[in-house]
């Protein structure tokens, strides 16, 4: 049994910069809908649009986390670009200095 919600750990990540908080509230607030049943609109909207688009960049955080814990020479958070308007994933896989995403 984990000693650590989900909550928990997405927070502490934001706290640590390895998440950014519109990462962390699109997490939050999709994992509300999905509990009251109301995923999605018949509609695609903007506000919308970009939370699904912050929670792909949460999943891109979460894994170059996860690769930090095996990376012999891992780049701390705060010297990474996090994903936003503009940058790509192979920009960000070329700052951690993996190439191609």
């Amino acid at each position: 049994m984990l000693k650590t919600s989900a909550v928990q750990g997405l927070r502490q990540l934001k706290q640590e910069s390895w998440i950014t908080p519109d990462e962390f509230d699109a997490w939050d607030m999709l994992r509300s809908r999905v509990m009251h049943g109301s995923l999605v609109s018949p509609y695609s909207i903007a506000k919308e649009d970009k939370l699904l688009l912050d929670l792909a960049s949460l999943f891109h955080a979460l894994t170059r986390r996860l690769l930090a814990d095996v990376d012999p020479d891992p780049v701390p958070p705060a010297e990474l670009q996090i994903n936003g308007p503009g940058v790509s994933d192979t920009a960000a896989a070329e700052q951690i200095g993996g190439g191609s995403a």
